[in-house]
């Protein structure tokens, strides 16, 4: 492929990047390059590839594809001719072709309004670890006050968790009933949201931010010799790995089934569809680039299994 590239091919296996998911999918290509005897090289990338495809979905692959890409960015970043090297790597990854996925969100997969309500109010699950006769059995959950505030702002706004953990609170300009929002979303892109007022300056009271609305100081790294945009990316990921964890395990006990951050923002895309909003209106507000994307995933026209082999007709 390119010579920059190929200067890899003495490297024998790739760094782990400390991210779980990633660093098990590094782990299998290290094994597989170690277990056919095969170098670090454009080629066996490729082939690598390859035989995933063969056995793993397409959202799989894609999870592979972005950690390799990301590991082997570290490993060779000391390289004399890393950025060479950077601009090399790029093209191979752009002709590692991993398919397309299915970004179609299903109406049966939404998380419902009452189920955000079960959310906030928390309530009672059983406990499966008890014994049957246990008294203790059935415990009671709810969320804290900062996570509440992290669903209902989600569920109101639509965006996305990254950007609400880096919401400057400089950014935000109060009016009268609400507060105006001027941020840098996905892609560098420039959006501007509103919020009511009142969920505004709950937030602002609970998480007492300096610099961000949602400011956490729990996740703010404190290791030493840390460039600002890797103690941001720090921050950015260690906040949104826990409000992952604390949804999962607050939604799995409440509903039977776990809810993600973004799971509120496909809530927000759908609800207003729903309600006849135009959907160049919602693209502007998600900061999609073109409205093809919000119509392909959140115009919910499919066939139904029931209407295509009559179960409800049957049923009556």
């Amino acid at each position: 492929m390119s010579r920059e590239l190929n200067k890899t091919q003495i490297q024998k296996s790739l760094q782990m990047i400390e991210e779980n998911t990633y660093d098990s999918c590094i782990r299998q290509f290290n094994k597989y390059l170690e277990d056919y005897r095969l170098e670090l090289s454009v080629p066996n990338l490729f082939r690598f590839f390859g035989d995933l495809q063969e056995w793993f979905s397409i959202s799989t692959v894609h999870v592979y594809k972005n950690a390799i890409k990301k590991s082997i960015e570290k490993t060779f970043l000391g390289n004399p001719h890393y950025f060479e090297f950077k601009a090399a790597l790029e093209q191979v990854f752009k002709e590692v072709k991993t398919g397309r996925r299915d970004s179609k969100i299903y109406e049966k997969d939404l998380i419902s309004e009452e189920e955000i309500e079960q959310l906030l109010e928390g309530g009672v699950y059983e406990d499966f670890r008890c014994k049957p006769a246990s008294t203790g059995r059935f415990k009671e959950i709810k969320a804290d006050d900062k996570l509440k505030l992290i669903i209902r702002f989600l569920a109101s706004t639509g965006m996305r968790i990254h950007e609400l953990i880096l919401l400057e609170i400089k950014r935000c300009q109060v009016e009268e009933k609400f507060v105006r929002i001027d941020f840098t979303g996905k892609g560098k892109k420039e959006r501007r949201n509103y919020i009511p007022k009142n969920l505004y300056e709950a937030a602002i009271d609970t998480f007492q931010g300096r610099t961000y609305v949602f400011q956490d100081e729990g996740f703010m790294p404190v290791e030493e010799g840390l460039s600002y945009s890797k103690r941001k990316e720090l921050y950015v990921e260690r906040y949104r790995k826990n409000v992952l964890y604390r949804l999962r395990n607050l939604s799995k006990k409440l509903l039977g089934k776990e809810v993600t951050p973004h799971d509120f923002r496909h809530f927000f895309a759908t609800k207003w569809l729903k309600e006849g909003k135009s959907l160049k209106a919602i693209a502007n507000w998600l900061g999609h680039s073109t409205t093809a994307i919000t119509a392909d995933m959140y115009i919910h026209d499919e066939l139904r299994p029931e209407e295509l082999f009559g179960f409800e007709s049957e049923a009556k």
